[in-house]
Protein backbone atom coordinates (compact mmCIF):
# COMPACT_ATOMS: atom_id res chain seq x y z
CA UNK A 1 0.00 0.00 0.00
CA UNK A 2 2.57 2.39 1.31
CA UNK A 3 5.13 1.53 -0.56
CA UNK A 4 3.83 1.86 -4.43
CA UNK A 5 2.80 5.61 -3.18
CA UNK A 6 5.97 6.19 -1.42
CA UNK A 7 8.21 5.57 -4.72
CA UNK A 8 6.83 8.77 -6.17
CA UNK A 9 7.35 10.47 -3.08
CA UNK A 10 11.07 9.34 -2.58
CA UNK A 11 12.27 12.17 -4.64
CA UNK A 12 10.16 14.61 -2.58
CA UNK A 13 11.18 13.25 0.86
CA UNK A 14 14.60 13.57 0.30
CA UNK A 15 14.37 17.38 -1.06
CA UNK A 16 11.94 18.05 1.82
CA UNK A 17 14.82 16.47 4.11
CA UNK A 18 17.01 18.95 3.06
CA UNK A 19 15.18 21.55 3.03
CA UNK A 20 14.31 21.45 6.87
CA UNK A 21 14.24 24.40 8.46
CA UNK A 22 16.82 25.61 10.83
CA UNK A 23 16.14 25.46 14.42
CA UNK A 24 14.28 28.00 15.89
CA UNK A 25 15.37 31.09 18.29
CA UNK A 26 14.09 29.16 21.15
CA UNK A 27 15.69 25.92 20.59
CA UNK A 28 18.07 26.09 22.79
CA UNK A 29 16.94 24.78 26.56
CA UNK A 30 16.11 27.71 28.88
CA UNK A 31 19.43 28.11 30.90
CA UNK A 32 17.33 26.88 34.35
CA UNK A 33 16.47 23.50 32.39
CA UNK A 34 18.81 20.94 32.52
CA UNK A 35 17.99 17.67 30.60
CA UNK A 36 17.60 15.91 33.24
CA UNK A 37 15.30 17.84 35.24
CA UNK A 38 12.80 18.12 31.99
CA UNK A 39 9.36 16.27 32.53
CA UNK A 40 8.31 14.28 29.42
CA UNK A 41 4.80 15.08 28.37
CA UNK A 42 2.62 12.48 28.63
CA UNK A 43 -0.14 14.10 25.93
CA UNK A 44 1.38 15.87 22.71
CA UNK A 45 0.68 16.29 19.22
CA UNK A 46 3.92 15.94 16.71
CA UNK A 47 3.34 16.94 12.82
CA UNK A 48 6.55 15.63 10.70
CA UNK A 49 8.20 13.49 8.36
CA UNK A 50 9.18 9.40 8.62
CA UNK A 51 11.42 7.92 6.41
CA UNK A 52 12.23 4.13 6.98
CA UNK A 53 14.77 1.91 5.21
CA UNK A 54 14.83 -1.14 4.79
CA UNK A 55 17.77 -2.93 2.59
CA UNK A 56 17.40 -0.83 -0.20
CA UNK A 57 13.80 0.21 0.24
CA UNK A 58 12.96 3.67 1.47
CA UNK A 59 9.14 4.29 2.50
CA UNK A 60 8.74 7.82 3.51
CA UNK A 61 5.10 9.41 4.69
CA UNK A 62 4.24 12.89 6.34
CA UNK A 63 2.95 12.25 10.19
CA UNK A 64 0.30 14.12 12.43
CA UNK A 65 0.51 11.84 15.94
CA UNK A 66 -1.56 12.95 18.73
CA UNK A 67 -2.07 11.25 22.19
CA UNK A 68 -3.84 12.26 24.85
CA UNK A 69 -5.84 10.73 28.12
CA UNK A 70 -8.24 9.01 26.10
CA UNK A 71 -7.10 8.28 22.41
CA UNK A 72 -3.61 7.85 20.43
CA UNK A 73 -4.26 8.41 17.01
CA UNK A 74 -1.70 8.43 13.66
CA UNK A 75 -2.17 9.80 10.39
CA UNK A 76 0.04 8.68 7.80
CA UNK A 77 -0.14 10.85 4.24
CA UNK A 78 2.04 10.50 0.86
CA UNK A 79 4.42 13.71 0.81
CA UNK A 80 1.81 14.80 -1.75
CA UNK A 81 -0.81 15.12 1.21
CA UNK A 82 -3.29 12.37 0.43
CA UNK A 83 -3.88 10.18 3.71
CA UNK A 84 -3.02 6.59 3.55
CA UNK A 85 -4.20 5.12 7.09
CA UNK A 86 -5.00 5.90 10.43
CA UNK A 87 -3.95 4.11 13.17
CA UNK A 88 -6.03 4.07 16.44
CA UNK A 89 -5.61 3.45 19.93
CA UNK A 90 -9.00 4.30 22.09
CA UNK A 91 -9.97 3.70 25.74
CA UNK A 92 -13.32 2.35 25.73
CA UNK A 93 -15.85 3.11 28.28
CA UNK A 94 -15.64 -0.02 30.04
CA UNK A 95 -11.88 0.46 30.32
CA UNK A 96 -10.58 -1.86 27.75
CA UNK A 97 -8.44 -0.63 24.88
CA UNK A 98 -9.17 -0.66 21.13
CA UNK A 99 -7.05 -0.52 18.27
CA UNK A 100 -7.64 0.02 14.58
CA UNK A 101 -6.18 0.53 11.05
CA UNK A 102 -8.24 1.95 8.86
CA UNK A 103 -6.78 2.61 5.48
CA UNK A 104 -9.79 3.88 3.13
CA UNK A 105 -11.26 0.71 2.04
CA UNK A 106 -10.70 -1.49 5.38
CA UNK A 107 -10.47 -1.51 8.96
CA UNK A 108 -8.61 -3.85 10.80
CA UNK A 109 -8.16 -4.80 14.56
CA UNK A 110 -4.83 -5.97 16.21
CA UNK A 111 -3.52 -6.12 19.94
CA UNK A 112 -1.18 -3.11 19.96
CA UNK A 113 -0.09 -0.29 17.99
CA UNK A 114 3.05 -1.74 16.87
CA UNK A 115 1.42 -4.79 15.26
CA UNK A 116 -0.54 -2.14 13.19
CA UNK A 117 2.25 0.03 12.33
CA UNK A 118 3.90 -3.42 11.15
CA UNK A 119 1.25 -3.58 8.87
CA UNK A 120 1.17 0.30 7.43
CA UNK A 121 4.70 0.20 7.04
CA UNK A 122 6.58 -2.91 6.97
CA UNK A 123 8.13 -2.62 10.41
CA UNK A 124 6.96 -3.11 14.33
CA UNK A 125 7.57 0.33 15.37
CA UNK A 126 7.58 0.86 19.18
CA UNK A 127 5.28 3.61 19.53
CA UNK A 128 6.11 4.05 23.06
CA UNK A 129 9.19 4.59 22.73
CA UNK A 130 9.37 6.70 20.17
CA UNK A 131 7.31 9.24 21.68
CA UNK A 132 10.06 8.94 24.89
CA UNK A 133 13.25 9.00 22.37
CA UNK A 134 11.42 12.48 20.68
CA UNK A 135 11.55 13.92 23.81
CA UNK A 136 15.01 12.93 24.87
CA UNK A 137 14.51 10.47 27.45
CA UNK A 138 17.61 8.80 27.95
CA UNK A 139 19.35 10.79 25.56
CA UNK A 140 22.19 13.13 24.23
CA UNK A 141 21.84 15.57 21.89
CA UNK A 142 24.40 14.96 18.64
CA UNK A 143 25.43 11.45 20.71
CA UNK A 144 24.34 8.16 19.13
CA UNK A 145 23.16 5.83 21.83
CA UNK A 146 22.06 2.17 22.23
CA UNK A 147 18.84 0.47 24.12
CA UNK A 148 17.41 -2.64 24.17
CA UNK A 149 13.91 -3.03 23.29
CA UNK A 150 11.62 -5.51 25.38
CA UNK A 151 11.52 -7.44 22.14
CA UNK A 152 15.19 -7.99 22.51
CA UNK A 153 16.19 -6.31 19.76
CA UNK A 154 19.08 -3.26 19.89
CA UNK A 155 18.41 0.04 18.28
CA UNK A 156 21.14 2.64 17.92
CA UNK A 157 19.48 6.22 18.32
CA UNK A 158 20.54 9.76 17.51
CA UNK A 159 18.55 13.21 18.75
CA UNK A 160 19.96 16.29 17.02
CA UNK A 161 18.35 19.91 17.21
CA UNK A 162 16.57 20.35 20.60
CA UNK A 163 13.89 22.10 20.62
CA UNK A 164 12.43 23.80 23.87
CA UNK A 165 8.64 23.84 24.27
CA UNK A 166 8.16 26.85 26.45
CA UNK A 167 10.42 26.65 28.29
CA UNK A 168 9.01 23.03 29.83
CA UNK A 169 9.72 20.10 27.76
CA UNK A 170 11.96 19.41 25.12
CA UNK A 171 11.75 17.78 21.79
CA UNK A 172 14.60 16.36 19.63
CA UNK A 173 14.08 18.15 15.62
CA UNK A 174 15.18 15.45 14.04
CA UNK A 175 15.43 11.74 15.23
CA UNK A 176 17.22 9.09 14.09
CA UNK A 177 16.94 5.49 14.82
CA UNK A 178 18.64 2.21 13.18
CA UNK A 179 18.23 -1.56 14.38
CA UNK A 180 21.52 -2.98 15.11
CA UNK A 181 22.03 -6.44 13.18
CA UNK A 182 19.08 -5.66 10.79
CA UNK A 183 19.52 -3.17 7.87
CA UNK A 184 16.61 -0.91 9.37
CA UNK A 185 16.83 2.55 9.93
CA UNK A 186 13.93 4.96 10.74
CA UNK A 187 14.33 8.87 10.53
CA UNK A 188 11.84 10.82 11.67
CA UNK A 189 11.74 14.78 11.30
CA UNK A 190 9.74 16.80 13.31
CA UNK A 191 8.39 19.89 12.02
CA UNK A 192 5.68 20.99 15.08
CA UNK A 193 5.22 19.41 18.68
CA UNK A 194 3.58 20.39 21.73
CA UNK A 195 2.30 19.56 24.94
CA UNK A 196 -1.34 18.63 25.43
Amino acid sequence: MIRGVAKCGIVVFVLLSACATQPSPNSQLAPNLSPQTLPEAPYFSLTGRLSIRQNDRLDSVKIVWTRNEREERLKFFTPFGSQLAELVKAVQADGSVAVTLNNGSQVTRAASMDDLTEAVLGVALGVDQIARWVQGVGLVENRPQEFRLRDGSVWQVTAERWQSWQDIYRYAGRLTATKIGDEIALKLVVDEWSAK
